[in-house]
């Protein structure tokens, strides 16, 4: 009995490595084309100078500053313009990745979602996927649920400092 487990385990094995075999030899072709495809583009980048250094912003006060949003897209572009920050979150607050919260004067259409005056910048710490949020988000838009956040990836700077992939939520 045990002499039959063994060969099996081993016929096992076997086809196993002859199958990867096979995938690799048929991966490594040199005829293949590059295709842009949606994942190629690049996301929109929200770029804040501060008055101060980013290490006085609180999650109490709003520091006051400046955002311009870079993007492909010149439609959903947005020249200088005058913002306050602050930060957001309980336990997030004390993650490396920080949230915040931006204050326009007035509302503001920001990448093509509808206008508002107060924007959250979601950041994904704790989920490395960056996707949790964006599918709930995604299916309580699909559901018909009443009235669901619109979101927005984007890249964000601020005082010149990169920071990360963030989630631009409607508050």
């Amino acid at each position: 009995y045990g002499y039959f487990t063994r060969t099996n385990q081993n016929c096992l094995i076997m086809h196993r490595y002859i199958f990867f075999v096979f995938l690799f030899s048929i991966s490594c072709s040199d005829d293949y084309s590059s295709v842009k495809t949606d994942a190629d583009i690049e996301l929109p980048q929200l770029v804040i100078n501060l008055n101060s250094s980013i290490e006085y912003v609180s999650k109490e006060f709003y520091t006051g500053g400046y955002i311009e949003i870079k993007s492909n897209n010149q439609s959903e572009a947005l020249p200088t313009a005058p913002v306050q920050l602050r930060g957001r979150g309980n336990t997030t607050w004390s993650f490396a990745k920080k949230p915040y919260q931006l204050k326009f004067h007035e509302q503001e259409q920001v990448l093509s979602l509808p206008p508002a005056r107060k924007w959250v910048l979601l950041a994904p710490y704790s989920d490395k996927s960056l996707l949790r949020t964006e599918v709930a988000l995604s299916l309580s838009r699909k559901g018909q649920i009443g009235w669901t956040s619109a979101s927005r990836f984007v890249e964000l700077y601020i005082n010149q400092e990169y920071l990360g992939v963030y989630q631009l939520v409607e508050k």
